[in-house]
C-alpha cells in the first residue's frame, strides 16, 4: 500500500495546483467619483459605454455560473455523505474486519464535505478542489479495504461529478490524477494489464462523455443569458 498512499499524497497535491477563475458574485460597476466611464477608459462615450455593459454582462454571467456550481456541490455534498455513512455501516455490521477502513472513511469525508461547504460560501472553488480531493481519498481507502481490481471503476463518479464543477481544465487536470492513481494502484496490487487497461479506457470515455455534455449545457446557458 505504500506506492498507492504515495500516489495518493501526489495527487493531493497536485489538486492544490488547479488552475481556476476567481468571481465574485454581486458586482456593482461604480466609477471613480467624477468621473465617467469613458474619460475613465479613455475613449469616446460610444465606445466605454459598449466596454462597460459588456463587461458588467460578463460579471453577471460569471455569477450566475457560480450559484449554479455551489447549488451542484451542495446536493453532492449531500449525497456523498449519504453513501459514505452507508458503507460505513454496512461493514460495521457485516464486515467487521473492515470496519477500521468504514470509519476512518467516514471521518475523512465528513471532514472534507464540512470543510467545502463552508468554503462554498466565499470561496467555491477551494471548496470545490476540496471535495473533489476528499472523493479521491476516500475511493482509494475503499480500494485498499478489499483491493480488488475490480473497484478501479469507483474512480468514475469523480470524473463525472468534476465535469459541472469544474473548467474544461479542471476536469482534464482531475483525469489525469485520476489515471496516474490507477496505474499507481494496479502496480501496487498486480492488477493484470487487459483489466487496467479497461477501467482507464472507461475512465477517459466518461471524461470525454462528461465534457461533450457539460459544454453543450454551458453553451446553451451562455446563448440563453446573453
Amino acid at each position: 500500500a505504500g506506492p498507492a498512499t504515495g500516489a495518493s499524497l501526489w495527487v493531493c497535491v497536485m489538486l492544490g495546483a488547479l488552475m481556476r477563475r476567481g468571481t465574485r458574485t454581486n458586482v456593482k460597476y461604480t466609477p471613480p467619483y467624477g468621473r465617467s466611464p469613458c474619460t475613465w477608459y479613455g475613449f469616446s462615450d460610444g465606445r466605454a459605454m459598449a466596454m462597460d455593459d459588456e463587461k458588467v454582462r460578463q460579471l453577471e454571467m460569471d455569477a450566475m455560473f457560480v450559484d449554479f456550481i455551489r447549488e451542484a456541490l451542495l446536493i453532492l455534498l449531500v449525497g456523498t455523505m449519504a453513501v459514505v455513512w452507508c458503507w460505513t455501516g454496512f461493514v460495521a455490521l457485516f464486515d467487521t474486519e473492515k470496519s477500521t477502513h468504514g470509519f476512518s472513511l467516514l471521518a475523512l469525508t465528513g471532514l472534507a464535505c464540512f470543510g467545502a461547504y463552508q468554503l462554498a460560501k466565499e470561496h467555491i472553488h477551494s471548496a470545490v478542489i476540496l471535495y473533489l480531493a476528499g472523493m479521491l481519498v476516500a475511493v482509494t481507502v475503499v480500494f485498499l479495504a478489499y483491493g480488488d481490481p475490480a473497484l478501479l471503476p469507483l474512480y468514475l463518479p469523480v470524473v463525472l461529478v468534476a465535469a459541472p464543477l469544474t473548467t474544461p481544465r479542471g476536469l482534464w487536470t482531475i483525469t489525469a490524477l485520476v489515471v496516474v492513481l490507477m496505474v499507481a494502484l494496479g502496480s501496487a496490487y498486480a492488477v493484470p494489464p487487459d483489466r487496467l487497461l479497461v477501467s482507464l479506457l472507461l475512465t477517459l470515455l466518461a471524461a470525454g462523455t462528461a465534457w461533450l455534455s457539460t459544454r453543450r449545457l454551458f453553451t446553451a446557458l451562455a446563448w440563453a443569458l446573453n
